[in-house]
Order: C-alpha cells, then structure tokens, then sequence
C-alpha cells in the first residue's frame, strides 16, 4: 500500500477504527451516560432532586426531615456533590444563625423527565417495588 495515501488498509476493508466518525461518536455518548450516571446512580441524588422540584427552594432540615432514612452527613455530601455539579443552588439567607436555602438550577430542573419516567412509567416492575421482595434464585 501507498504511505501516502490517507487511508490504512483497516479502513479499505470496512473495519471501523477508534479514529472513524462513528465511533468517536460513540465513545462521546458513552461519556454522556457516564456523566449522568455519576448523578443518576448516587442513592439520594433523584431524591433531593424530585423534592426540590415538587416543593421548591428548602433549608436543610427541610431537607432531612423530608427525605426518610438520609443522615446529615449523606445529605450534606449530596448536595455538595450536586451544588458542584451545577444542579443545586445554594443560597446563604443569613449569617447569624447561618441559613442556607437549597434550590434546582436551570439544569437541575432538566432531570425531571427522567425523574417522572422512573416514577410512573416502572410502576409495578419487581426490582424497583419496595413492597414486594423479589426472588434471588436466579442470582446464589
């Protein structure tokens, strides 16, 4: 083969290289998902989010009342997590005793068709109904 014709003999042949269009393609959609599976797959994170957007802007203890079996410090690391990502407002409203308030980003707020799939569209699946234990025979 000519070295000076662009093309190597993988891509003569139909063989798809990492440097062809479409699998370039690939891998940036895969670092989409991975992305929003750092967000997504986090226990709490589509929790604190589905209560920020149901109910609006909530202080801390809001917050941690609000969502059963979350510690302080879970919840604390959560919402860092989210603040950094860009998917959290946090707002100080005073200094004296520090109140901070906590509220969804433009961003945030772009979870919520996901958030709405999970909660009606996988209504009555086995593994994600709490109230009916699903069988691990499959799984010893």
């Amino acid at each position: 083969m000519n070295r000076n014709n662009a093309s190597s003999p993988r891509t003569e042949i139909g063989i798809k290289t990492k440097t062809s269009s479409s699998v370039s393609h690939s891998y940036e959609r895969q670092d989409r998902l991975v992305a929003a599976t750092d967000v997504l797959g986090k226990k709490w994170h589509l929790v604190i989010l589905d209560l920020l957007q149901t109910s609006g802007p909530l202080g801390f203890c809001d917050l941690e009342s609000a969502i059963d079996g979350i510690s302080a410090k879970v919840l604390s690391d959560s919402l860092c997590a989210l603040e950094s990502k860009g998917l959290v407002d946090r707002t100080v409203l005073s200094e004296r005793p520090v109140r901070v308030e906590y509220s969804l980003t433009i961003d945030g707020h772009r979870f919520q068709p996901i958030i709405a799939t999970i909660r009606n569209d996988f209504d009555g699946l086995d593994w994600i109904d709490a109230e009916r234990p699903v069988s691990s025979d499959r799984c010893d």
